[in-house]
């Protein structure tokens, strides 16, 4: 993060995950990068910076290329440079998406969507969230801090949003959870 923009990678495997930092103690978590994602384009703009930190969550092997190389590829693979367009038109919608929820939403809004999000169908109308997700994790997600994730987490355990299950917890429908 903040380094210049000198490169642009495709992921041939693995995970990363993207964040931002303020360089001391804040962490938001903007999202993962799989296999055939890319990272890296903002070297075409002049001085261009990394505006992400990015960190690997599994090992990874990433294809590296230098400007001359990128470019060359744009103008010898006009569909790949459609195809880079259109994801990056996805990525600016999801962006977006996510700045539009930390302003516009509060705490407790912008964690009921990301454990909607994060959560897998189950039987009985729940959702079953993933296995060691942290309230740490949660709150670098959702921008607040874990002991505000804390009282949200109790508060929707009350109302019958969370659910603890014998491994792990669970999140009900929206729709049931509202009703």
């Amino acid at each position: 993060q903040g380094a210049p923009a000198d490169a642009f990678c495709l992921i041939v495997h693995g995970r990363l995950l993207a964040s931002l930092t303020n360089g001391a103690d804040r962490v938001f978590h903007l999202g993962e990068l799989r296999a055939g994602e890319y990272v890296g384009e903002n070297m075409v703009v002049p001085h261009g910076v990394w505006v992400s930190r990015l960190s690997a969550i599994e090992r990874s092997e990433l294809v590296q290329l230098a400007p001359d190389a990128f470019f060359a590829l744009l103008h010898e693979r006009p569909d790949f440079a459609k195809h880079l367009l259109v994801k990056l038109a996805q990525r600016l919608r999801t962006l977006t998406h996510q700045t539009k929820r930390l302003a516009l939403m509060d705490v407790i809004e912008r964690t009921r969507t990301l454990l909607l999000e994060l959560s897998t169908p189950a039987a009985g109308g729940l959702r079953l969230l993933p296995a060691g997700l942290s309230q740490q994790a949660i709150s670098d997600r959702v921008g607040a801090s874990r002991t505000m994730i804390n009282r949200v987490m109790r508060d929707l355990q009350a109302e019958g949003f969370v659910v603890a299950l014998e491994h792990g917890l669970a999140v009900r429908e929206q729709a049931q959870a509202c009703g």
